[in-house]
């Protein structure tokens, strides 16, 4: 696997704190494979140190949303507080807007 940066793409703290949510609530709805723990899979990583993945969200990571069926869009929605007066709709638009951005 190669070690190549897609786009970096500014957003305000709003929508970062939004994104953020999203992912962590991802994260408990999504299994990975072969129990392997995302956070550490997307730390940067050489020969010297490991560091966290802090500071940004990873777009393709909560574009993972838009790909699941609408029942699992609310049960994902559902599972963080902060999320829950968000609509899916809303969720949907903000991606797809960010994701024609680059």
């Amino acid at each position: 696997m190669s070690g190549a940066l897609g786009c970096i793409i500014p957003i305000d703290e709003v929508t970062h704190n939004l994104l953020e949510h999203l992912s962590f609530a991802l994260l408990d709805f999504l299994t990975t494979v072969d129990d392997l723990e995302y956070k550490s899979f997307r730390a940067f990583r050489n020969d010297v140190f490991t560091a966290p993945m802090t500071g940004f969200v990873d777009g393709d990571f909560v574009e993972y949303f838009l790909d699941l069926p609408a029942f699992a869009q609310w049960d994902v929605l559902s599972l963080s507080n902060a999320l829950s007066q968000i609509t899916v709709e809303y969720i949907i638009d903000m991606l797809n807007r960010l994701k024609y951005t680059h």
